[in-house]
């Protein structure tokens, strides 16, 4: 049984609701989720202080908390309160980042100055989380203009392919990958046991693939190469624009980087499925990577990411949005440049 928590914007609990409508919630990987619920206009805990815009949320079922955010709109009709929020990014996205020179900081130092931000401009109570212990330390990185910090947060993200999410403790944590492989797990269509329910669509598109990517600046130039991909489809080269005015090795990282983004074909599934056997959907999270068997569609089967799920709870369906098979790691190539 879910219900529901409502917090001040300091976090001062305000109420607990146990009854409700249309609740549907979202995790994104390395994006902001989303939440949406529907109240009766005549219920005793509809209030102006329980719904009110940055009044914070939380979902529950039973002792375990399963979203958390922010309240950021209402829509009111034929009896009901209808209430949109988000996670706790949304702050981030809402603070004023002024042009800053991260050069030769460390990820933790990097991501703690925004936090620090965060925290100074809204009077939030943000912390640092989990950060992986071998990501890479910042080289020269410079941003000129005016951003915010959610924006400023996900480019840093970007130049090395790493992940990150904000708990419901408000900590942000960093990845290197974050997730796992479920491979004791399989997500299916068209055979005897299906746990999708519906027709799932797939796209594969090679277009933008390339796995052997060179990189050039003043000073420097990178190429790096995927050797497995090369076996299998032949070489497919692209040239890639690093950003400011990397090192050496900031180069072959971010150059590296982009290389795991583009060495295999694009494909992307949505679906919809309900808890099995065959994969309970309470053991599995964005980030995660699940085995797909789609029979009709050439007996398409592959290993995809979970970029993005929504729970339903009327239905008790969650529908997914799988990213391309996991990339599979190898030594780094690298070939230098100096001019």
């Amino acid at each position: 049984m879910k219900y529901i928590k409502i917090f001040d914007k300091s976090h001062k609990q305000l109420d607990e609701v146990s009854e409700f409508s249309s609740l549907r919630y979202t995790f994104t990987l390395n994006s902001m989720g989303k939440c949406e619920f529907g109240i009766g206009l005549n219920n005793p805990k509809c209030t102006k202080e329980n719904f009110k815009a940055m009044n914070e949320v939380e979902i529950w079922e039973g002792n375990l908390i399963v979203w958390w955010g922010v309240m950021t709109a209402f829509d009111f009709g034929s009896g009901m309160l209808q209430t949109y929020c988000y996670d706790y990014l949304f702050f981030f996205n809402k603070t004023i980042e002024l042009p800053y020179d991260f050069n030769n900081m460390s990820i933790s130092d990097s991501i703690s100055t925004i936090i620090a931000n965060v925290n100074f401009f809204r009077g939030c109570n943000f912390a640092l989380g989990n950060i992986d212990s071998s990501l890479l330390k910042i080289g020269n990185l410079t941003f000129d203009n005016e951003t915010n910090s959610y924006e400023r947060l996900q480019e840093i993200m970007k130049k090395f392919n790493y992940d990150f999410d904000i708990d419901s403790n408000k900590r942000l944590n960093v990845y290197k990958r974050k997730g796992s492989v479920k491979n004791n797990y399989v997500l299916q269509f068209g055979t005897e046991a299906d746990n999708i329910v519906e027709e799932p669509t797939l796209s594969i598109n090679a277009f933008d693939m390339a796995n052997a990517i060179r990189s050039d600046t003043e000073y420097y130039a990178s190429t790096q190469k995927d050797n497995d991909s090369i076996k299998e489809y032949g070489k497919l080269g692209a040239a890639y624009s690093a950003t400011g005015d990397p090192t050496q090795n900031d180069l072959d990282n971010e150059t590296y980087a982009e290389l795991q983004r583009r060495a295999y074909p694009l494909s992307s599934v949505s679906l919809s499925a309900v808890d099995s056997v065959l994969c309970p959907l309470n053991d599995i999270n964005v980030g995660d990577s699940i085995p797909i068997y789609i029979k009709p569609y050439l007996e398409y089967e592959d290993v995809q990411r979970i970029i993005e799920f929504t729970h339903e709870e009327n239905t008790g369906q969650r529908s997914f949005v799988l990213g391309q098979a996991l990339y599979k790691p190898q030594k780094l190539q690298t070939k230098f440049y100096v001019r």
